[in-house]
């Protein structure tokens, strides 16, 4: 072997060598953004879902009023508080971040609070609205007990779903089917 082909030898495996080298970095950093992506997504979900719990702790608070009767800690502590929840409740998480049938539950939710309790409370002209808030807890306590459960029946599917991103992504494409009409 004359010293051209020694170094043409040499130079060529440099060079494949470094082919190989640079696409295997590719290859790495490519499945380490992949995975930064899943856990950015995976995190985004977690923290919507925290966001759906904390509504749901306050569901299962119920107080039973001197009646006897049982009512949702959310309608005894006055219309304020009342107030505060619905804030809570009308400005969830980011949507993207849950599942398309948490999101239907939460938008059902949202719409039976406004048509059947925050409605009646706003036209409401009695002096003691406390009172006024804590009879509708009573008369919804079982419906926003049923809402609950579904919330947290969902709840617990989406935590079993939650590291399946791409399925998760393909299966929230559409999450407004629902058309809803507001009683005013």
């Amino acid at each position: 072997m004359n010293k051209l082909n020694l170094i043409l030898t040499i130079l060529s495996s440099s060079i494949v060598s470094a082919i190989l080298t640079s696409f295997v970095t590719l290859r790495i950093q490519n499945l380490n953004y992949k995975r930064e992506f899943y856990k950015k997504n995976i995190d985004k979900r977690f923290k919507a879902l925290e966001y759906v719990i904390k509504i749901t702790d306050e569901l299962r608070l119920t107080v039973m009023l001197d009646e006897g009767k049982m009512c949702n800690r959310i309608f005894t502590q006055g219309k304020d508080y009342y107030n505060g929840f619905y804030l809570m409740m009308a400005n969830p998480v980011n949507i993207i971040w849950i599942s398309k049938e948490l999101a239907a539950i939460l938008l059902d939710f949202n719409i039976f609070l406004l048509n059947n309790i925050t409605n009646k409370i706003e036209k409401n002209n009695e002096l003691n609205k406390d009172d006024f808030i804590k009879n509708i807890g009573v008369e919804n306590n079982r419906k926003i007990k049923d809402f609950r459960v579904k919330l947290e029946k969902q709840i617990l599917t989406d935590f079993t779903e939650m590291v399946h991103v791409r399925r998760f992504i393909r299966k929230s494409k559409n999450k407004t089917e629902k058309l809803y009409h507001l009683k005013k």
